[in-house]
């Protein structure tokens, strides 16, 4: 009895060991024919894009800043105005301190009902 169950327990296991490497197989090279099918569908695209950013980066005109001071002077004044806005908004709530209190409390229902579901 002991032998049968062994035996089919490796049965089992070869069983298992061959469907498993058929289904990789055939995962393995329906993945092939996805990629080969998007890189001929992408082929008319890439060439143009390839074009325009061959002319992007061409050396004729270079830029007048870099992309990171670029950034830097947007974010800086990013900041600055955050800062206005945060300034304007201390300057209304002491000014009004019962609205001020109203808005925060209406704002946090608002929010507390939004988070809630």
């Amino acid at each position: 009895m002991k032998e049968r169950a062994l035996k089919a327990a490796g049965q089992l296991r070869a069983s298992a060991g061959s469907s498993l490497k058929s289904w990789q197989d055939s995962a393995a090279r329906q993945v092939e024919n996805i990629r080969r099918t998007a890189a001929q569908r992408s082929q008319p695209l890439t060439q143009p894009a390839m074009e325009a950013a061959n002319e992007f980066n061409s050396p004729e005109e270079p830029p007048e800043e870099p992309a990171a001071d670029s950034f830097s002077q947007y974010a800086e004044q990013a900041r600055e105005h955050a800062q206005t806005y945060w300034k304007q908004a201390e300057d209304y709530i002491r000014e009004n301190p019962t609205k001020g209190a109203l808005i925060a409390l209406g704002a946090g229902f608002v929010l507390g009902s939004l988070f809630r579901r």
